[in-house]
């Protein structure tokens, strides 16, 4: 059977669509982080304040539920200002560094989450191909392609986000592994 396809292809990321959900995503699980461990510094000083007191009075009341207040939006605050001096860089290096591309028999997937990944799969390796879409994902536009292999352990799944047109994607990879996962 004669392939049809280049040697070579390379897939599309929408980046500025993937750019968005990733700092949306990053800045409500910082907000959320600091926003607990506020709480949790609050209940301390809670703790601290009732064990000084045998009978709290109303004066004692006011003073520890703004002191929890203040240390909730105190770290609310130092999140916020977290996420945007080091969130929105790592989010940048890591949308800029997807790469996807089909080489042969080889589906080649560079990316950067802490550290370069640069891995081939070969096309005998991939078992399933899906399309993922959850509501946050629906509302920023996009989906995600989400590759099953052979390989067992935690890097047996395979997810790559904001692929552009991602279930025609699918459906060719699909193609291109039926026809070269013999070679």
């Amino acid at each position: 059977m004669t392939d049809p396809y280049p040697e070579n292809i390379v897939i599309d990321i929408d980046r500025e669509r993937l750019r968005k959900f990733l700092h949306k995503r990053r800045l409500h699980t910082t907000l959320i982080l600091t926003g607990f461990v506020g709480l949790l510094i609050g209940v301390c000083i809670i703790n601290v304040e009732l064990s000084r007191h045998v009978r709290p009075d109303e004066k004692t009341l006011a003073f520890v539920a703004s002191r929890l207040g203040s240390s909730v939006v105190l770290l609310l605050a130092l999140g916020f200002l977290a996420h945007a001096r080091w969130g929105r860089r790592l989010t940048d290096r890591e949308v800029d560094a997807w790469e996807v591309s089909v080489e042969g028999a080889f589906l080649r997937v560079r990316q950067y989450e802490g550290g370069w990944l640069d891995q081939k799969l070969h096309f005998r390796s991939i078992v399933d191909y899906a399309v993922l879409q959850d509501a946050t994902m629906k509302q920023h536009g996009i989906s995600s392609l989400q590759l099953s292999t052979t390989a067992g352990g935690f890097r047996s799944t395979l997810r790559i986000p904001a692929v552009k047109d991602c279930e025609k994607i699918r459906d060719m990879l699909i193609e291109v592994d039926r026809i070269r996962e013999v070679s």
